[in-house]
């Protein structure tokens, strides 16, 4: 392979910045404190800010084993431990969800090649409370993905698609199901996010089009809302998009970032708001990316500012917005030539973000061609 090769390579980082990260100017490029190495043979499949500021990394030990590590800001392990948890098959890493409860606990899913999802908790030390695959996983008839879930007391709610349905489910503090519900679901419209809002009520937006296998072709985005009395999802507002990430803003109303392309290699992302009755009230151009096909991701930071994560001209980028949509400052998060971002949290005024970048190819050795990179950073202001 000539030395000038290019490479994917799946890259996490969580990187550590000083606290003056907003004062500094527009468009610098932030530097990367801490930072840890991996290669493809670790596997990373997703990682977890925890309330005290450690960090849960997940990564797939073997087909049918999950490994965790907990770790201090600064790298050091606190504890390392591996399941032998679900059948054998592998685990998808898409829609991988970690939260804590209030004892510092963590309630994990995880969804597998066979889409036979797998639901864990562990303590704070890594003890295992419990495990199991929600279906079987040699049964051709019963094919779930797991989108999210939410944590109320000990209540634990699941949702995803279920045999082309909408699923919801309830689970005891053991994971067995207290009660399952199935909506019909519209033709040819993939979930990207879902949303409770401050009332408790279910939100859902989804994607409506025939793509191509770039993901490319006309789309809309539609927000939906549960029908309970005819047992399907309805459309309550939609408009031209795809790949769009939303949130209740604490005014009532609610920030959505999507991408208005038609496809690849060209990715128009905007910024829309819709008001508390789910009416679109604004949607703004944000930037061009190109090439691209990464979403972006949004999450509210305090005294009236939105964090917009994204790519822009191959570089993980950090925008700055208010509720409107106006840029109030813009930061180049490292050097790398990221593809996509896979996933991004905010969590205790840090960010963490996994994603895939390029890098020079000039090793014989596959296991020098993808690497993998673990860092930490604070956006206090």
């Amino acid at each position: 392979m000539p030395a000038n090769a290019k490479s994917f390579v799946t890259g996490l980082l969580l990187v550590l910045l000083a606290s003056t990260v907003f004062a500094q100017s527009q468009n610098d490029t932030l530097p990367v404190l801490w930072e840890k190495k991996y290669d493809y043979r670790d596997f990373v499949l997703q990682v977890h800010a925890c309330r005290n500021a450690d960090i849960l990394v997940f990564s797939l030990a073997d087909r049918s084993a999950i490994n965790i590590k907990r770790l201090r800001p600064g790298g050091v392990v606190v504890w390392d431990s591996t399941y032998q948890a679900f059948e054998n098959g592998g685990v998808n890493n898409h829609n991988a969800v970690i939260k804590e409860d209030q004892k510092g606990a963590f309630t994990f899913t995880l969804n597998t090649i066979n889409h036979s999802p797998f639901l864990g908790k562990i303590d704070s030390n890594g003890k295992l409370l419990f495990a199991r695959q929600l279906t079987a996983a040699s049964s051709k008839k019963q094919h779930l993905f797991i989108q999210s879930f939410f944590l109320q007391d000990t209540l634990l709610t699941c949702y995803g698609v279920k045999n082309g349905y909408f699923w919801m489910a309830t689970f005891s503090d053991s994971a067995l199901i207290r009660s399952e519900e199935l909506y019909e679901l519209e033709k040819n419209s993939i979930i990207t996010d879902i949303v409770i809002n401050k009332s408790g009520e279910l939100l859902v937006m989804a994607k409506k089009g025939v793509f191509d296998k770039y993901g490319g072709g006309p789309s809309s985005l539609q927000v939906q809302k549960i029908n309970a009395k005819e047992r399907k999802l309805e459309t309550v507002t939609s408009f031209d998009g795809k790949n769009g990430k939303m949130l209740q803003l604490p005014n009532g109303m609610y920030a959505v970032v999507f991408d208005a392309s038609q496809g690849f290699p060209v990715q128009k992302f905007r910024y829309a708001v819709l008001d508390a009755e789910l009416v679109l009230r604004i949607n703004r151009p944000l930037f061009d990316n190109t090439p691209g096909s990464s979403p972006s991701f949004l999450h509210y930071i305090g005294s009236g500012s939105l964090a917009v994560f994204s790519v822009k001209n191959m570089r993980s980028t950090l925008l700055l917005v208010d509720f409107d949509g106006n840029i109030k400052g813009e930061w180049v998060l490292g050097k790398e030539k990221v593809t996509s971002l896979e996933h991004v949290f905010y969590n205790n005024k840090r960010i963490g973000y996994l994603c895939k970048y390029f890098v020079p190819n000039k090793a014989i050795d596959p296991g020098a061609m993808v690497k993998k990179k673990l860092a930490l950073f604070s956006v206090e202001r």
